[in-house]
């Protein structure tokens, strides 16, 4: 994942959390964009490194679980 220009607040907390585990890189604007991008795709590896620790960090039943917890929580029948 390649992260341009995050909105302040949690999307750059997102995307600080990404870039730490090494899932993407972060291009701060447009400019930076396109050095960002040329390096990712040029140095052998980098992409596949990337792909792995995606996987690592991924939680991709998060959606329904948090809708499943809300749902136990505060759609119960009294």
């Amino acid at each position: 994942m390649i992260i341009v220009d995050p909105i302040p607040g949690q999307e750059m907390r997102n995307a600080s959390m990404i870039v730490e585990r090494g899932a993407g890189v972060l291009a701060h604007d447009y400019h930076n964009l396109v050095f960002k991008l040329r390096q990712t795709i040029e140095e052998p590896g980098r992409l596949e490194t990337m792909r792995e620790r995606t996987l690592a960090v991924a939680k991709p039943h998060a959606a329904e679980a948090i809708m499943k917890d809300i749902i136990r929580r505060y759609l119960r029948p009294s």
